[in-house]
């Protein structure tokens, strides 16, 4: 593999979807992308075509050292087969072939990973998950979800569904969630959920009703909004803590809101799991929010889409 070698890296997610190229040092030197989720699967491949057109034709893209393409997608995928399992909010991504499709129109190698899988590879090589052995990483926006890497591993599962912890029951009966089962950790801790009870809150007593998350996180005064954030911080880190006991974690990297919501979340956070974990557990334990933000999926993607073409098998190579 020639060392000035890129990737192409896509990222499809509810929020959008973004198209970049990435080189093998995990620099991103031109990057596109495209507000709000297209209503379908075909037309959220189409959407993907353009954005990757409008990509190559940037003066400083050279298509002829284009090497693979890795897809951090944001909902549960099978990586061997290159499938999406359902889609992010959007139909028509049930068993639908996304990494064939790509490499039929791009005649490159496509690699397809779950969006948060594929950030906590990014923090485990570049980020704040490097020199780990057992690495947690939590994602937090319109959904929860996350990747766990144990000794240089990326764990799947047998249903390729490892770290949907938006989906771990943190009571049996609160609200429901997005997959309709009551009291699921996404029910309570996804940004949507939380701004609804935060605003909700606000409404009751007269207050205003336009708060950021922000906002819930760092308004103490506000006793209303106080609660929701302390039932927030208060699952988040009994989900941990039951991570932590059952993986022998050293490394929780909080991604999403959690960095935008500031100090006083991870705070309440690190108490909560102190609270809650074996003391034995927290001995090597190290919490903290994201070191490469946004890039992080990006970055996961496209170093396993270049591990994918120099390893035979790179769904179980140590990373």
């Amino acid at each position: 593999m020639h060392v000035d070698s890129y990737a192409l890296g896509v990222e499809i997610g509810s929020r959008g979807i973004r198209a970049a190229i990435v080189d093998q040092q995990a620099r991103v030197l031109e990057s596109v992308r495209s507000i709000g989720a297209p209503a379908s699967a075909q037309a959220t491949l189409e959407q993907t075509f353009r954005l990757i057109e409008q990509l190559m034709d940037r003066p400083r893209v050279d298509r002829s050292r284009l090497l693979t393409a890795g897809v951090a997608f944001g909902g549960p995928v099978d990586p061997q087969r290159g499938v999406t399992i359902e889609g992010p909010r959007t139909s028509g991504f049930e068993s639908y072939p996304l990494a064939g499709l790509l490499e039929e129109r791009l005649g490159l190698p496509v690699f397809l990973e779950n969006d948060a899988r594929a950030a906590a590879v990014g923090e485990y090589r570049y980020g704040a998950g490097r020199g780990a052995r057992a690495l947690i990483f939590m994602q937090f926006g319109i959904g929860v979800g996350g990747g766990i890497i144990l000794e240089g591993k990326l764990l799947h599962g047998a249903g390729m569904t490892a770290g949907e912890f938006g989906h771990i029951p943190v009571s049996a009966t609160g609200p429901r969630c997005s997959c309709g089962k009551p009291g699921h950790l996404e029910a309570y801790v996804s940004e949507p959920a939380i701004l609804e009870r935060a605003r909700g809150a606000m409404a009751a007593q007269g207050g205003r009703a336009a708060l950021s998350i922000e906002d819930v996180f760092n308004n103490p005064d506000d006793p209303a909004v106080a609660a929701v954030a302390a039932e927030a911080t208060q699952m988040i880190g009994m989900a941990i803590a039951s991570m932590v006991t059952a993986l022998s974690g050293d490394m929780i990297v909080l991604g999403g809101y959690a960095a935008r919501a500031g100090a006083p979340f991870i705070g309440a956070v690190r108490a909560r799991v102190r609270q809650h974990s074996l003391e034995s557990a927290l001995r090597r334990l190290t919490i903290s929010t994201t070191q490469l933000g946004n890039e992080s999926s990006l970055l996961g993607v496209t170093s396993l889409a270049f591990e994918r073409v120099s390893t035979a098998d790179p769904y179980s190579a140590v990373l």
